[in-house]
């Protein structure tokens, strides 16, 4: 499939039942709509499948796929002459072996790739994605406007200039994650369609959505190009281990390692929510800027608690946290609440006689075999400060 382009697989019955044309564009009863049809490529086609073919190319449908050859079906054999003649109305009669070939308003296209076929067919990409690189949208029309998912399915960051098959003047991007909304600069292009600039981190994923009309409420301008100034927090974590799962205790960490590293088997192997506490200085808070909290790597999700409220939780990619109302000049008491998956405890347990264990289960599910799931806060974690491009003279 062509970059850019998303496709539906279906069923002879859903042919003969479900699809008509609109527009030029193959249509589903609930709205669901196609610009081009793909057939088998071994050329294997029953004639009911071929009339309906033929009445939806007739009535303006783009068709691409290969000459066919047989119906597959022995009731088909006694009416090969209409086969045959249906084929050479849609096909031609000279069997070249690449061509494009009119029957009525619609078209079939036929031994060229399908990225030819539909540069032919003058179709436009519904969104152009980043080339040589892992990505993936979905997109939906609605009455009055259009929803596209966006995912950067890879470890790394991305930026890009999108444009979406969209004529909708204005643009919004909406985060899962946080809930928040922004409005987005956009740019009409001299085809008609919608350039947005985007930037994901790695692994992120959210929703742009398209409008005629502009948002009721004044949604503040994503700016990508944001100055960040980060400092990376220093010193001891007393990390709390609960005793009732298992767990030491309070303990200190000098570096914040993955606790399947330990060699405390009571860290090793702990399943369950341990406490990160530390005091974080801040010399002086900027009215300004925005202030984030960045995880370098986090197993499996976090509950940030800073001076006694609750920030939020981090759970996924773009591991931070936005703490700038919670944070106040001088000393903070900052608190994360990381939990990990139920696995390691069972692993653990495992190699433990029944009656010192702390999980239980039924059948047999962790061998003392299987690998530990990486758990806790892995490598740094970081007190980010965010500026705009207009203040970020003042570092």
């Amino acid at each position: 499939i062509p970059a850019g382009f998303d496709f539906d697989a279906f069923s002879t019955d859903a042919l003969l039942t479900r699809m008509e044309v609109k527009e030029g564009r193959i249509v589903l009863p609930d709205g669901v709509s196609y610009q081009m049809m793909v057939l088998p490529r071994n050329g294997e086609i029953t004639l009911e499948a071929l009339r309906k073919i033929a009445s939806l190319v007739q009535a303006g449908a783009s068709v691409y796929g290969t000459r066919p050859q047989r119906s597959g079906t022995l009731h088909d054999l006694e009416h090969m002459v209409e086969y045959e003649e249906l084929v050479n109305m849609m096909w031609g009669r000279n069997n070249t072996p690449q061509g494009c070939s009119h029957y009525g308003k619609g078209t079939v296209y036929w031994g060229m790739s399908l990225t030819d076929a539909v540069s032919k067919a003058g179709m436009m990409p519904d969104v152009t994605v980043p080339e040589k690189r892992k990505f993936y949208y979905a997109h939906r029309t609605l009455w009055d406007g259009e929803i596209y998912f966006l995912d950067n399915h890879e470890d790394t960051p991305l930026a890009h200039t999108f444009i979406f098959r969209t004529s909708k003047r204005y643009a919004e991007l909406w985060n899962p994650v946080t809930g928040k909304r922004y409005s987005l600069q956009s740019t009409l292009t001299a085809d008609g369609r919608i350039s947005v600039p985007l930037q994901m981190a790695a692994r992120e994923s959210y929703f742009v959505i398209f409008s005629d009309a502009q948002s009721t409420g004044q949604l503040p301008v994503k700016e990508w190009n944001m100055q960040e100034k980060t400092t990376f927090i220093q010193g001891d974590w007393t990390v709390d281990f609960s005793e009732k799962l298992g767990g030491p205790g309070k303990v200190v960490f000098t570096a914040l390692t993955d606790w399947t590293s330990h060699k405390d088997e009571r860290i090793k192997y702990y399943s369950g929510t341990a406490v990160y506490r530390h005091n974080l200085m801040m010399d002086d808070k900027r009215s300004e800027s925005r202030y984030l909290l960045r995880f370098d790597k986090l197993a499996s999700i976090a509950r940030i608690v800073l001076n006694g409220r609750e920030v939020g939780t981090v759970w996924c990619s773009p591991w931070e946290i936005d703490i700038t109302e919670a944070l106040e000049t001088g000393e903070n008491k900052l608190e994360i609440y990381v939990a990990n998956s139920l696995m390691n405890r069972m692993i653990g347990d495992s190699m433990l006689p029944e009656d010192q264990r702390i999980t239980y289960s039924a059948t047999s599910i962790a061998t003392p075999g299987m690998s530990l799931i990486p758990s806790g806060i892995i490598g740094s974690v970081q007190l980010v400060r965010q500026m705009s491009a207009s203040n970020s003279s003042d570092k």
